[in-house]
């Protein structure tokens, strides 16, 4: 798929995500998948992480910063982090999201390549996850940073 029409497809799902406007976001995943190869949507699920560790380092700042000396993103970060009853697609994402943060490529490319051999459906269902991850950081983040400005205010 050619860079640019990749980038603008995914520019609209984290739009249509952020509305919550859910259809147009789970169009847009299902056009990369359909005209994309996996190499397109590993790229955007790169996208979508890097959004969601921009999200978490508004959440906790300064947070893990220094994963040389043991301190690392943990799934655990993330709102709706894996639980006992998680299912396969939130693991991915929880997943996913933690180890782009800790900027561990071979974690990312491992889970995406499980999730693309599983099939299309559970690919897209994945990716969808992953989104959905990242609204939910962005929504806390903001929240976060709005009662801040308001105790800070008062």
């Amino acid at each position: 798929m050619e860079l640019d029409r990749l980038a603008r497809l995914t520019e609209s799902a984290l739009r249509h995500a952020f509305a919550r406007d859910w259809e147009p976001a789970a169009a847009a995943v299902t056009e990369i998948t359909d005209i994309g190869d996996a190499a397109d949507m590993y790229v955007a699920c790169c996208g979508f992480a890097e959004i969601g560790r921009a999200q978490l380092l508004t959440l906790y700042p300064g947070g893990p910063s220094a994963p040389a000396h043991g301190r690392v993103w943990q799934p655990g970060h993330i709102r709706r982090a894996i639980r006992p009853d998680a299912d396969a697609h939130d693991a991915f994402a929880a997943r996913f999201l933690a180890a782009w943060a800790n900027e561990d490529t071979t974690t990312t490319v491992a889970l995406y390549a499980t999730a693309n051999h599983a099939g299309t459906a559970t690919r897209t269902e994945s990716v969808c996850a992953l989104l959905a991850h990242v609204t939910s950081l962005r929504h806390d983040a903001r929240t976060a940073t709005m009662c801040i400005r308001t105790r800070d205010d008062g």
